[in-house]
């Protein structure tokens, strides 16, 4: 799931610096510095993990809520598919 909207962001950083490279080939050296490349993979990755992690608080509160309208069986369902995505994450 982190790798689906990783992979387009990168891509799309991947481009803008080959952009830079074709359009501006004597400031090329200047306008991309290890320091911007590092600013670049950090905020791409940031961006993708708040991105995924919404998504799966949200899918897990929706799922949660609409299993049961009674409390305790929501609390237990809702435990349960944390437990769930804990095994997944450790399994990745």
């Amino acid at each position: 799931m982190l790798t689906e909207s990783i992979f387009p962001l990168t891509l799309a950083v991947m481009s803008l610096e080959r952009y830079v490279a074709v359009c501006f080939p004597l400031r090329h050296s200047s306008i991309v510095t290890m320091r911007s490349t590092a600013a670049a993979i950090t905020l791409v990755w940031a961006f993708s993990f708040v991105n995924v992690l919404i998504r799966v608080v949200l899918m897990l509160i929706i799922t949660a809520r609409s299993a049961s309208t009674d409390r305790n069986s929501a609390r237990k369902a809702l435990s349960t598919l944390l437990l769930h995505m804990i095994q997944l994450g450790l399994e990745a």
